[in-house]
């Protein structure tokens, strides 16, 4: 399974971006809200979820774990495909849907394109005791959003240290998940713990 890339944003699509890792361009289905966020020629991490059908293979990708184990469960719903699953991403951060579902408040789950009351009841029945809480309750997009230049930042520092830009792209996702609100030198002095840890 491909559970992360990381490597140079070549183009930015509708739905999606292709990601050159390696001299190998992946096409990754994102989330809408974080489509609008990314520009060919940035960096970029993303977890992802590898999604097999007879005809074809897609990767699905997400900006933390957190997200992506949300997208599953979703998928684990039948009904839900993950089209569909990336358009309730899409309109809900992780914990905005866990309330959603913790409150069985269907009417706004009706807000995601193509889910009508009935599907969004039986949507919030089946997800009941599938969503496991993260550990922070500060929305993941809105740590991507504020920090992604400083995360572009700290992550050139590391390549001009002479850490690998997959190694470096890394080290700065796990120093973001330990210091969502950290500076640029705090993320730095962080992800060069990290690194160091790993030899």
């Amino acid at each position: 399974m491909i559970a992360h890339l990381a490597g140079e944003v070549l183009s930015v699509q509708p739905h999606g971006v292709v990601i050159d890792v390696g001299g190998m361009g992946f096409f990754v289905t994102v989330p809408d809200r974080e489509v609008s966020t990314l520009t060919p020629g940035s960096r970029l991490g993303i977890f992802t979820s590898l999604v097999v059908r007879e005809d074809s293979l897609s990767l699905f990708g997400f900006v933390d774990e957190d997200e992506r184990d949300v997208f599953d469960a979703l998928r684990s719903v039948s009904g839900v495909g993950p089209k569909l699953a990336v358009a309730i991403i899409s309109t809900f951060e992780p914990n905005e849907l866990r309330r959603v579902v913790d409150s069985g408040d269907a009417l706004s789950l009706t807000r995601v394109p193509g889910i009508g009351k009935k599907n969004a009841q039986r949507i919030i029945v089946n997800l009941d005791g599938k969503l496991a809480h993260s550990t922070s309750d500060t929305p993941s997009g809105a740590i991507r959003s504020a920090h992604r230049a400083v995360a572009d930042d700290v992550t050139q520092a590391l390549v001009g240290l002479g850490w690998s830009e997959q190694d470096a792209l890394g080290a700065v996702q796990s120093a973001l998940n330990a210091r969502p609100e950290g500076s640029s030198a705090e993320l730095l002095k962080a992800a060069l713990q990290f690194l160091g840890s790993r030899r």
